[in-house]
């Protein structure tokens, strides 16, 4: 839909990256650490959880177009 000009693009998460850091941020809470603002995660950079404390957002998305869907492609996203 990109290369008709249907889509002009988007974004999207990794989801080898996002396996990376949850499979960090599991190990991290075996080991006792809290996952709290001002962390610095590996893949994730310095966090700001939500309230709540379950939510975690970051702006860490890959950009979609015509010059980056056969990269991304071709690394299965």
């Amino acid at each position: 839909m990109i290369h008709t000009g249907t889509l002009a693009g988007g974004d999207m998460w990794n989801p080898a990256q996002a396996g990376e850091v949850f499979v960090t941020m599991g190990k991290m809470l075996m080991d006792g650490e809290e996952i709290k603002a001002g962390i610095d995660i590996p893949g994730l950079g310095v966090i700001d959880p939500d309230v709540e404390g379950r939510d975690i957002i970051t702006d860490n998305l890959l950009e979609v177009d015509r010059k980056t869907v056969h990269k991304l492609a071709d690394m299965g996203l």
